[in-house]
């Protein structure tokens, strides 16, 4: 059962058929427990996958001879993760969704431009932000990551210098 209170007025409580309770305390390992088959889906089309909160990145490693089959077999994969999704009542939110492809600096001019994930293309981003880490697909750094934290860091050991002085 869950009801909603704001001040001093609640509403009347529900009963809840599916879904995590927001603000439980067990609502994130509730959370994880619901969405880990998604892990299963991926491993069992040879992919990897990192999972953090509702955060979910795909992996694979393709070798140039057999691009094409693995790029079949990301987007069949792909295709999978909606459908699991929607017979579980939960929603991909497509608009968040990002591919990059990393490759060798020696194999630049082979890059897609684009991949086609269920009924729509999607276009290759340049580069994403990985938990605050910018990767390109050019350069292959997370320069501006690290300039960013050098940058603060510098600048709160001059501001606690001058506290000190105040």
């Amino acid at each position: 059962m869950q009801s909603v209170e704001i001040g001093d007025e609640t509403w009347e409580p529900i009963r809840l058929a599916r879904g995590v309770p927001q603000g439980s305390v067990l609502g994130p390992s509730l959370f994880s427990l619901n969405v880990a088959p998604i892990e299963d889906i991926i491993k069992s089309y040879g992919l990897n996958c990192a999972v953090y909160a509702d955060n979910t990145q795909l992996y694979i490693s393709i070798d140039k001879s057999v691009l094409q089959s693995g790029i079949s077999n990301l987007q069949i994969c792909i295709d999978a993760i909606p459908e699991w999704l929607a017979d579980n009542e939960l929603v991909c939110n497509k608009s968040k969704t990002d591919v990059i492809q990393l490759s060798s600096q020696f194999q630049k001019d082979d890059l897609l431009s684009e991949i086609t994930i269920g009924k729509s293309n999607v276009v290759l981003a340049s580069s994403v932000c990985d938990l605050g880490a910018t990767l390109d697909c050019h350069e292959c750094t997370c320069y501006e990551k690290l300039s960013k934290i050098s940058s603060r860091t510098i600048y709160n050991r001059k501001s606690s210098r001058c506290n000190q002085f105040v």
